[in-house]
């Protein structure tokens, strides 16, 4: 799964190395809410998801990586990680360009 510019969100399971199975999960919306170590965002068809940030997190924005704190409540980002149950752990957060 991609974070393209016209995906909102979405989940896949994929087979792990060990044969096991994990969900993964990809989402395009707003930051509405930071607390700590945890993102909610919003995406624009109004699903809402919040995100534990992982120890490896990486937060890349006009192609250069940058620090966590750069996420602010109101960014517009796209996010990625692993899914267990309705919450996800961000291990890739990208900030595009403003438009």
């Amino acid at each position: 799964m991609l974070l393209r510019r016209n995906t909102l969100h979405g989940e896949a399971v994929v087979q792990t190395r060990d044969g096991g199975t994990k969900t993964v999960a990809v989402q395009r919306g707003a930051v509405t809410a930071i607390d700590g170590d945890t993102m909610t965002v919003k995406s624009t068809d109004g699903f809402t998801m919040t995100w534990t940030f992982a120890a490896d997190l990486r937060v890349v924005e006009r192609r250069a990586t940058v620090q966590p704190s750069e996420v602010k409540v109101g960014t517009v980002l796209g996010v990625a990680g692993a899914k267990d149950g309705d919450t996800g752990t961000a291990r890739l957060i990208v900030i595009p360009r403003a438009k």
